[in-house]
C-alpha cells in the first residue's frame, strides 16, 4: 500500500502540472486576447533585458562529426548529425550582443585598412600636373579614402541583416512559449510582428547607408582625431625611428598606427624648428625619396582616417538597432497588434485552443479523477486494516 500511494501521488503531481501548464479553459476571449498580446511584447522587452529566456538547438561544438552512408549511398561520406545538436538557453538580449560583437566589431575591424592602398607613387604623380604640390596634395587623399570609405558598406549592412534575423527569432520562440494553446493567433501575431520588424529593418539600412554618405559628402582632416596639417609637413623631413615602427606595426599590423614623429605630441613650433633647421643646413633630398615619403606619408593618413570612422560605426550600429528594432518595437507593436487583431470576427477565429491541447486537458483531468478516487480508496484500505 505505501508503493501504490506514493506511485499514485507522482502520477496526481505530473497531471497537475500539465493542467497548470494549459491552464484553464478560455471563458472570456476578448479579455484573453488582450492578456496574450501584452504578455507577449512585454516578454520581447524582457527578453532584450535578458529577464525573459528561451531555449533553442545549436550544433554541440564538442560533437565529432559521424561517418555514414549519403543519400546516394556513397559511404563514408560525411552527413551531418541530429544528436550533434544541443539545448541552449539564451535570450535576445544576449543574442543582439553576440552580433553587435562577432558582425559588427569583430567584421569591421577584419578589412584591411590598407587594402586598395597600391602604387601609391604613381597615383600621387598621375594627379600632380607639371608642377608638384607643395605638399600632399588633398585631392588625391580625397578621391582615395572615398573609395576606402565604400569597404564599409557591406559590412554595415550585414549587422543590420544579422541584428533583423536574431530579434525575428527570438519573436519565433517568445510567441510560441505564450500562445503555444492558439495556434492560429500564434501565426498571425509572428506574421504581423515580422512584417512590422522587416519594415524597420529596411529603415535601419537606409539610415546606416544615409550615413555612410554623410561620412563620404564630407572628409573632415579638420577632425580632433586626426593629425594636424603641420605635422604632415614635418613628416615629410622627420628621421623615423625604424625600431619602433617596426615594433608598432608587429603590435597591430592591421590598424597599422601612424608611428613617424608626425604622430608624437611635438608642438608646432618643434615642427617648423625642424624644418627650418633641415632649411638652413643646406640640407636636401633626392625626388625619389621625396616621392616615396609622400607615398608613404599617405598611406598612414588614410589608414589613419579610416580608422576614425571605423570607430564611428562600430560604435553607431548598434545604437541604429536598438533605435530601429528595439525601440519601436516596444512602443507600437502592442498597440499595432491589438488595432489589427482585435475585433469581433478574428477573436471568435483566433482565440480557440487547439484540438491538441482541449484533448490533453480532458485526459488529465479524467486521470485526476481517477487518481483522486484511487487514493481514497487506499486511504481506505489502509484504515481499515490498521482497525483490524
Amino acid at each position: 500500500l505505501p508503493m501504490l500511494a506514493d506511485k499514485i501521488s507522482q502520477k496526481q503531481a505530473y497531471h497537475r502540472d500539465i493542467l497548470k501548464d494549459l491552464g484553464e479553459e478560455p471563458t472570456d476571449p476578448n479579455q484573453t486576447m488582450i492578456l496574450l498580446l501584452s504578455h507577449f511584447t512585454d516578454s520581447i522587452g524582457k527578453s532584450i533585458d535578458g529577464k525573459y529566456t528561451y531555449t533553442v538547438m545549436r550544433p554541440d561544438p564538442n560533437a565529432k562529426p559521424q561517418k555514414k552512408a549519403s543519400s546516394k549511398g556513397v559511404p563514408g561520406q560525411t552527413a551531418d548529425d541530429e544528436s550533434g545538436l544541443i539545448p541552449e538557453t539564451t535570450s535576445a538580449g544576449a543574442e543582439l550582443f553576440n552580433v553587435f560583437q562577432k558582425d559588427c566589431t569583430k567584421k569591421l575591424s577584419m578589412i584591411p585598412a590598407d587594402k586598395n592602398l597600391k602604387n601609391l607613387k604613381q597615383v600621387i604623380r598621375g594627379t600632380s600636373g607639371v608642377q608638384p604640390a607643395l605638399f600632399i596634395p588633398d585631392g588625391v587623399f580625397n578621391t582615395l579614402i572615398l573609395k576606402q570609405l565604400d569597404l564599409f558598406d557591406q559590412p554595415s549592412e550585414h549587422a543590420i541583416t544579422k541584428s533583423h534575423q536574431c530579434i525575428a527569432e527570438a519573436i519565433d520562440m517568445i510567441a510560441a512559449k505564450a500562445m503555444m494553446r492558439y495556434p492560429k493567433l500564434e501565426r498571425e501575431v509572428v506574421n504581423i510582428s515580422k512584417d512590422f520588424l522587416s519594415k524597420q529593418a529596411r529603415d535601419a539600412k537606409e539610415f546606416i547607408a544615409e550615413y555612410l554618405e554623410v561620412e563620404r559628402s564630407y572628409i573632415n582632416t579638420n577632425h580632433p582625431d586626426f593629425i594636424e596639417r603641420y605635422q604632415v609637413a614635418a613628416a615629410l623631413f622627420a628621421e623615423p625611428d625604424e625600431e619602433k615602427e617596426r615594433l608598432k606595426q608587429k603590435q597591430n599590423p592591421n590598424h597599422a598606427p601612424l608611428s613617424n614623429t608626425y604622430l608624437q605630441p611635438a608642438t608646432r613650433e618643434n615642427a617648423l624648428d625642424k624644418l627650418m633647421t633641415k632649411y638652413l643646413k643646406g640640407e636636401d633630398a633626392s625626388s625619389e625619396e621625396r616621392a616615396n615619403k609622400e607615398a608613404e606619408l599617405m598611406e598612414k593618413l588614410l589608414i589613419h582616417y579610416f580608422c576614425i570612422v571605423r570607430a564611428h560605426l562600430v560604435d553607431m550600429i548598434p545604437k541604429i538597432v536598438m533605435k530601429f528594432f528595439v525601440r519601436r518595437l516596444s512602443t507600437h507593436l502592442n498597440s499595432i497588434l491589438i488595432k489589427t487583431l482585435y475585433t469581433e470576427e478574428m477573436i471568435a477565429d483566433l482565440v480557440q485552443e487547439s484540438d491538441r491541447v482541449t484533448r490533453k486537458r480532458k485526459a488529465s483531468s479524467k486521470m485526476m479523477s481517477v487518481l483522486l478516487e484511487a487514493e481514497k480508496l487506499v486511504s481506505d484500505i489502509a484504515v481499515g486494516r490498521s482497525l483490524h
